[in-house]
Parts: C-alpha cells; sequence; structure tokens
C-alpha cells in the first residue's frame, strides 16, 4: 500500500520507508494509514510518539515479559481466577483488616467461640441500632449472669404483665401488709374465722351508733387508772383487793405521818417501844398488856400460914370471862424453913384443880415458884368460883401471904 504525503511524494510498492527518507521529504505532513507491515522492526519508534491507553492486550504480552510488579497498577482488578489453584496466596500475603463478609464463611465452618473478640462478664452479643452485632450487658427488668441464669428485677413486674388467666397460687404471693380497704369487695361477706382482729381494732372502728356491750367485751387485766371517769364514784363493794399489795401504792406511817402500818405482834406490844407499828386485839390480848391480874390474901402479914382448903376465895367477874389461867404464884412475909410451902388453886364450880404442879415457896424464900398450869382446866367463865387450898407448910411456919394470878384471852 502507498503512503501520499501532502507534498505529493509516492514511494514504490518496494521502496522502504525510513526515517531519513521521511525526515527528507516530509516538512509538517501528516502520514495516515500506516500499517503493522509499513514499521520495521527496529524502527525502535519512541513511547511518547505511540499512544496506547486501552489498546495493549494480553496477547500483546510475551509469555517470558517478566514485567515488575513496580509497573504494574493492579488495585481492584485481580480477580479469583487470577490466583493458581495449585498455589493459594498465604494468610500473611493477605490483609482482611474489616473485609470479610458472611458470604465468605462456609456454612459449615464451625469457628471456635474463642476465636470471637472478648466481651465482659454476662454480656451477650445483641445487634445495635446501627445494624452492627456487639457485645452488651443485659439491663432493665431482666438481667442474666455469666452463667447464663437470667434474673427478674425486684419490683419490676406490675399488674398489666399478669395475664388475667395466670391462676397465681396464694403460695407463690407474699400479701403480708399490703391488702388495702379497696381491695376488699363490698359483698366480699369475709367471715370472722379467717380474720385475725387481735390487737388491730380501734376506737374509729365501733359505730357510734352501735356502742360494744359488756357481755362483747374482754376487759380482764386491760383497764387502767386513766380509763375510770374522775367522777365514777365506784363502791368500794364492787372492788376486789384479793391478793392487792399496797407496798406498791402507799408509803409507811408513824406518829406524825399518815400511811400504811404494819401490825405489831403481841412481844412487840409488850416491848412497847415501836412507833410505827398499829395494835391489834389479838396482839393485845396476847401481850402482857391484856392480862387481868388478882391478887388474894390468904393469910395476914403476921398469920402463921396454915395447912387446909379454901384459905382465900375467888369468884370469876365478866372482865375475866372466857380467859385462861396463864400465871399462879405466891409470896410470904415471912419466911418459912425446913421443908417447902405448896398452894394449889382450886375450881370449886367444876370441881377440878387448875394447876399440874402446885406453887412451891422453898424453904427459906419469900416468893414462889410458879405453879404449872393445867391446859385442860385453865379457862374460866363468868360466875364461877376459885379456892385456894394450902398442901403442905414448912415446919417452921411463913407468916403472911399473897397469891397471884393472871388472866389471859386465849
Amino acid at each position: 500500500m502507498a503512503a501520499t504525503l501532502v507534498t505529493g511524494y509516492s514511494f514504490s510498492t518496494t521502496e522502504w520507508v525510513t526515517a531519513a527518507k521521511l525526515n527528507a521529504l516530509v516538512g509538517s505532513a501528516t502520514i495516515s494509514g500506516i500499517v503493522n507491515a509499513e514499521i520495521a522492526a527496529a524502527a525502535a519508534i519512541a513511547y511518547s510518539k505511540l499512544a496506547l491507553t486501552g489498546y495493549i492486550k494480553n496477547a500483546d504480552i510475551t509469555a517470558a515479559a517478566g514485567i515488575p510488579y513496580s509497573k504494574l497498577t493492579l488495585t481492584d482488578s485481580i480477580v479469583d481466577a487470577d490466583i493458581a489453584s495449585a498455589s493459594p496466596i498465604t494468610y500473611t500475603n493477605m490483609s482482611l483488616t474489616d473485609s470479610i463478609l458472611n458470604a465468605d464463611i462456609n456454612s459449615a465452618a464451625l469457628i471456635d467461640l474463642s476465636k470471637l473478640a472478648t466481651g465482659a462478664s454476662a454480656q451477650v452479643i445483641v445487634v445495635n441500632a446501627s445494624a452492627v452485632p456487639a457485645y452488651t450487658t443485659i439491663s432493665g427488668d431482666v438481667t442474666i449472669g455469666n452463667t447464663g441464669i437470667t434474673s427478674i428485677g425486684a419490683g419490676v413486674i406490675t399488674n398489666t404483665d399478669i395475664s388475667a388467666a395466670a391462676g397465681i397460687p396464694y403460695s407463690k404471693l407474699t400479701l403480708t401488709g399490703t391488702i388495702t380497704n379497696a381491695d376488699v369487695s363490698a359483698a366480699a361477706g369475709i367471715v370472722y374465722s379467717k380474720l385475725t382482729l387481735t390487737d388491730s381494732i380501734t376506737d374509729a372502728d365501733i359505730a357510734s351508733a352501735s356502742p360494744l356491750t359488756y357481755a362483747n367485751m374482754n376487759l380482764a387485766d386491760s383497764l387502767l387508772n386513766a380509763d375510770i371517769y374522775s367522777s365514777a364514784d365506784i363502791i368500794h363493794t364492787k372492788l376486789d383487793f384479793t391478793g392487792f399489795d399496797a407496798d406498791s401504792y402507799v408509803s409507811s406511817g408513824n406518829t406524825t405521818t399518815k400511811g400504811k402500818v404494819e401490825i405489831a405482834i403481841a412481844s412487840e406490844v409488850n416491848t412497847g417501844t415501836d412507833t410505827d407499828r398499829a395494835i391489834s386485839p389479838d396482839a393485845l390480848a396476847g401481850s402482857l398488856l391484856g392480862r387481868k391480874i388478882v391478887e388474894v390474901v390468904p393469910f395476914e402479914a403476921s398469920t402463921d400460914v396454915a395447912v387446909g382448903d379454901g384459905k382465900a376465895y375467888l369468884v370469876i367477874s365478866p372482865a375475866l370471862n372466857g380467859m385462861d389461867l396463864v400465871y399462879a404464884n405466891a409470896l410470904t412475909i415471912t419466911t418459912g424453913s425446913s421443908g417447902n410451902t405448896t398452894v394449889m388453886i382450886y375450881n370449886v364450880t367444876d370441881s377440878v384443880d387448875m394447876l399440874d404442879v402446885a406453887i412451891t415457896i422453898a424453904s427459906g424464900a419469900n416468893l414462889g415458884t410458879s405453879g404449872t398450869i393445867a391446859s385442860a382446866t385453865k379457862n374460866v367463865s363468868v360466875g364461877e368460883l376459885l379456892r385456894l387450898d394450902i398442901d403442905s407448910v414448912s415446919t417452921t411456919a411463913n407468916a403472911g401471904m399473897i397469891a397471884m394470878m393472871e388472866f389471859q384471852l386465849p
């Protein structure tokens, strides 16, 4: 094929086009229609004179070209078919950060949990608002522990959470101190046996138009002093003082201060120095102050004592009625000698001796030894007649005698 120059020069079909000829023949002419066969194998056309963008093909590259990587731009170009199946690329020669997708994971991969990123204790994996799975700590009404056990928080279940057909048994409810008046139906009709009202009903609970009767109240050991109306004027016959201990409420009295007193016994009355105790009739009667003293003179002072019954008599007066003979003795004005003088008291009315052992005045003594009272015959009654009998006398007789008798209520 001929190449036509602008200047009109034509090459023959056997003539070679060289750079020298072109330089000699062509000025600013434009060459068109050059084919591969027209380019000399040794043409050495400079790269700057070529426009190869988008033209070089795989077949243009010799199998032995050995183009270095530095002269290649492979970004986003290599496909799976470019990788030799007999020479898979190792992990160290790959940068997979933030690149592997779910589709890259084989459905039978069975990736160990230990190869997942670690989270805090008891966290679970939850897809967040950005649609990204993330470790999350469960909070709110339900929590989970690191053993996988869930827990419902205290006080979080509300009425709306309970199914109308739940049928929760009573044993699973803790209602102590929680049921209010509004919870009980007006028509509930709860029977008394199902109520525990001990120490619960207050005054306001009692209808003012229906006061409780005494029969419906148990006031045993309950009323206080403040419960008694100040003008109640409760009479003493309606009070039971059994077991009442005045010591807790009344202070001790004495000769100048009113108060509680202890009742004296007979021996304390005899002592006669106590200013705090009171004298009871029994203590008075049992003391020395309760004794009635009677003296009789069977022999005048200068008259010798002589043996014989009825040397003196005594009539029991009303003041002595019912009393017991508690003491009997005798005294002589002049002592006797050689032997004892003995005196017996005899109840003429009852015909009995009143002494088990007679009064004995020893030789040389004035005062005798008191006689032993006979317990069976010691009591006297008004109008009875007693006499003094002299049962024995000292050889040298005593002179003058006074007999002493003391009577006391039993």
